[in-house]
């Protein structure tokens, strides 16, 4: 059975996920922008993202996919 550590990470990194998820949705344009700055191979990861609506969604969409895959994946409370 997994620690209940590492059961509390799984579960925020889902949480984190389905939440950035939604808001890249919602505001795809204004998300980005927000995460722009950074060091120069954050400002390149980035880059295909920029200014692009349509692609911000998708990958958005897949993290809330991602993020929800993971919650279901945890194991359930102890008893």
């Amino acid at each position: 059975m997994a620690s209940t550590l590492a059961v509390r990470l799984g579960e925020t990194a889902a949480v984190t996920l389905i939440g950035d998820g939604v808001i890249g949705v919602l505001q795809p344009v204004q998300h980005i922008e927000r995460w722009e700055s950074g060091p120069a191979w954050w400002q390149r990861a980035l880059g295909p993202l920029v200014g692009n609506a349509r692609d911000t969604r998708a990958f958005a969409a897949a993290e809330i996919v991602a993020g929800l895959a993971l919650m279901w994946a945890l194991p359930p409370r102890r008893r």
